[in-house]
């Protein structure tokens, strides 16, 4: 038990109402020792009792207060947060590049230092971009670790043994001089011995609390075998608490635990009975009280560390739930860091290189291709700013579409599309990227060569197809941070996905093959 400034009112309390039982009683100073302790102990005792009883309602409370949360609404919310996060700090440096773009693409006075200085900021930014996806696809959790114990606990715990002993002892050395004296007998050293060695049991109830009770059961069992009882008095209350606590008053302790307290108990009682008649009933009912105030404690104890083992069960699956959820959020906001900036980021270089080359023997050619620059600058900055958590969501409409096809013709790669007009509004956003990722790598690898986008709808799905007749992969299995991305969107919506060599090995065929209906995570 650790004593408060609660306690210590409490004490002087119990001081105060054993001097007026004293003097209303008439009673002299032995009797005021007497209620002096034994009531300062009732109430410290009850005390422990409350003290553990409130300890229980509260973890139960809380319990219930856990409980009710839903591990998808924390995810959710850890989500919202780290999306936040990320919007607004690894996306800066993203974002004031695209930005420092615009404004010199919309600003440029000299279209070919402009040109060259883009170019510089385009290679930065790719670089940035591909720094970013790096660590977006590491995962940044950090797995706990098993720690020991802080010294410093049992350290505390020890030395509170040791003041706990160090006082049974003084009191048992005193006491078991002072009243055989008192009562006019002769002085039994071995009783003295072994009233002080019993005390200091108590001395080792941290480390080995089995084994100290029943080292004191063996020593007061032998003292009243031999003639040489140990001799009661007050030190019991503190040896007896202390052994009780550590053995009986332990939730969750093993079966062996538990019988060594009540051995001792037992055995002090039985020994009092025969050596010391005179007191026999008042240790035994102060034993007894003793138990039952640990056996209550351990009650209150177990309900509490229950309710515990389910707070801490129930906030782990939530932490398991939400680091999942930011896990796979970190996933899909790669996915769309590189569909949006890397696309635009492709174009601004291919733009910025052709607005150098062009710059001295047709300026207008540079002027177009610093406007196209600045128009995917300022798109990809808009999609950045779609990616806030913050931000409304607006579904991709035709204007959208349109846009993305005419900053692919102006880089010089002619587009046809069919099927567009049917696409259902569900399917835009996703149908949006997989375009973005597939007509971008066409501009990057397809040396000029046209692309041919297909769309299929029927009830059931949607196929987009996009093929160009390029020189197509360099190696038959070759795929992209793009590619691979749009994999794992489209496997997430439910569909299928391939990308690969066109017929004859010639040119490359991306195909997606989406359900109709809204499902899977985005």
């Amino acid at each position: 038990m650790r004593l408060s400034r609660a306690d210590l009112v409490l004490a002087l309390v119990s001081v105060s109402a054993a001097a007026v039982l004293t003097v209303f009683g008439r009673f002299g100073w032995p009797e005021l020792l007497f209620f002096t302790v034994m009531l300062t102990s009732l109430t410290l005792l009850s005390r422990e009792v409350w003290r553990a009883h409130r300890r229980e309602q509260e973890l139960r409370q809380e319990a219930l207060r856990v409980v009710r949360i839903r591990p998808d609404d924390v995810a959710a919310e850890a989500v919202r947060d780290e999306r936040r996060r990320l919007s607004e700090d690894i996306a800066a440096e993203l974002r004031g590049m695209l930005t420092q773009v615009r404004h010199e693409a919309v600003h440029s006075e000299d279209a070919g230092a402009t040109a060259r200085s883009i170019h510089r900021h385009a290679r930065l930014a790719s670089s940035e971009l591909r720094r970013l996806l790096g660590l977006l696809r590491t995962s940044e959790s950090v797995r706990g670790e098993v720690r020991p114990a802080p010294v410093g606990a049992f350290t505390g715990r020890a030395g509170r043994d040791r003041a706990l002993a160090g006082a049974a002892g003084a009191l048992a050395l005193v006491e078991s001089i002072a009243y055989p004296r008192a009562e006019g007998r002769e002085l039994d050293w071995w009783s003295v011995a072994l009233t002080v060695a019993v005390a200091v049991t108590v001395l080792g109830r941290t480390i080995s609390p089995v084994l100290m009770a029943v080292a004191a059961a063996g020593l007061v069992g032998l003292g009243a075998v031999s003639g040489h009882g140990v001799t009661g008095g007050f030190w019991m209350l503190l040896t007896a608490t202390g052994l009780f606590w550590a053995t009986v008053g332990v939730s969750g302790a093993p079966t062996l635990r538990s019988c060594a307290g009540l051995l001792f108990a037992a055995t002090l009682t039985t020994s009092t009975w025969v050596s010391d008649q005179e007191n026999a009933v008042a240790t035994t009912l102060v034993v007894c009280a003793l138990l039952a105030v640990a056996v209550v404690v351990r009650a209150e104890r177990a309900r509490a560390h229950r309710a515990l083992h389910v707070v801490a069960r129930h906030r782990s699956s939530i932490a398991e739930a939400a680091a999942a959820a930011v896990e796979a959020d970190r996933a899909a906001y790669a996915r769309e860091i590189h569909d949006s900036v890397s696309h635009a980021v492709g174009l601004i270089a291919m733009q910025a290189g052709a607005a150098e080359v062009s710059a001295r023997r047709c300026p207008q050619a540079a002027l177009s291709a610093l406007a196209l620059i600045a128009a995917a600058a300022a798109d990809a900055l808009a999609d950045l700013d779609r990616m806030h958590p913050d931000a409304s969501l607006r579904t991709r409409t035709v204007d959208d579409f349109e846009a993305l096809f005419a900053r692919i013709r102006a880089a010089g790669t002619p587009v046809t599309i069919t099927g567009l007009d049917h696409l259902p509004a569900t399917r835009s956003d996703v149908a949006y990227r997989i375009l973005q990722e597939a007509l971008t790598n066409v501009v990057r690898h397809g040396a000029g060569a046209p692309a041919h986008v297909r769309l299929a709808v029927d009830p059931a799905s949607v196929m987009i197809t996009v093929e160009d007749g390029g020189p197509g992969p360099r190696q038959p299995s070759e795929q992209g941070f793009g590619l691979v991305g749009l994999a794992e969107r489209v496997r997430q919506t439910g569909g299928n996905f391939r990308a690969g060599a066109g017929a004859g090995g010639r040119g490359f065929v991306v195909e997606a093959t989406l359900p109709a209906t809204q499902t899977g995570v985005w």
